[in-house]
């Protein structure tokens, strides 16, 4: 059973010198994470490349990145130790584009969160009759340009040029493109929600 269970997230405990992190790591390509996935949530937080990383887990190296990390007995709450310098090579401006990508993909969700929130007290009533028509209008709007914003960022994501790029340049890209791609799927239910909800009020 163990090998035919999917394991596509799991959390692990992450030493490096004297400090813990627990991180989230999810699958890019398989349906299992792998060693590669580890090294590249690993970057994101400590800045240490993935090709300088030596990651041990129960005096065993980790050292094949196709593989996936249940095959060296790594499992969620698993504790590892990562070593390596950091900040070895220069950040490739390729990836710094992408960082720059998600970090206004955060703000644009920020955006739309408060969207639910105003809309989720619309539904429970807490507005006037009169003057909810109104304000559905005016999240209609705000939902229109958080989408435009998402579109414009997957537009960015694709401009760049990863052909000669590190897998793990792809993967991330992939990874933000399929996350702005779930806010979209949010944004459409939001619209749903909204039109459905001016139908009632009528």
């Amino acid at each position: 059973m163990g090998e035919e269970t999917i394991r596509d997230t799991i959390f692990v405990i992450l030493a490096h010198g004297p400090q813990r992190y627990n991180l989230q790591v999810s699958a890019s390509e398989s349906k299992d994470v792998c060693v590669s996935d580890l090294k590249e949530t690993a970057y994101q937080v400590l800045g240490i490349p993935p090709e300088n990383q030596k990651i041990i887990h129960k005096g065993k190296q980790l050292s094949d990145p196709k593989r996936p990390l249940y095959a060296y007995g790594v499992t969620s709450g698993s504790r590892l130790m990562v070593m390596g310098s950091k900040n070895s090579r220069p950040k490739d401006p390729r990836q710094q584009e992408i960082e720059a990508v998600k970090k206004n993909a955060a703000k644009v969700e920020q955006k739309q969160n408060e969207v639910v929130q105003e809309l989720e007290g619309i539904e429970k009533g807490f507005l006037e009759s009169a003057l909810v028509q109104e304000a559905l209008q005016k999240l209609e709007r705000r939902l229109a340009s958080c989408s435009e914003e998402f579109l414009k960022l997957l537009e960015s994501l694709d401009s760049l040029s990863l052909a000669d790029g590190p897998e793990i340049l792809r993967n991330s890209r992939k990874t933000t493109v399929q996350h702005i791609q779930r806010l979209l799927d949010s944004n459409d239910s939001l619209k749903s929600r909204i039109a459905q909800r001016k139908l009632e009020d009528r």
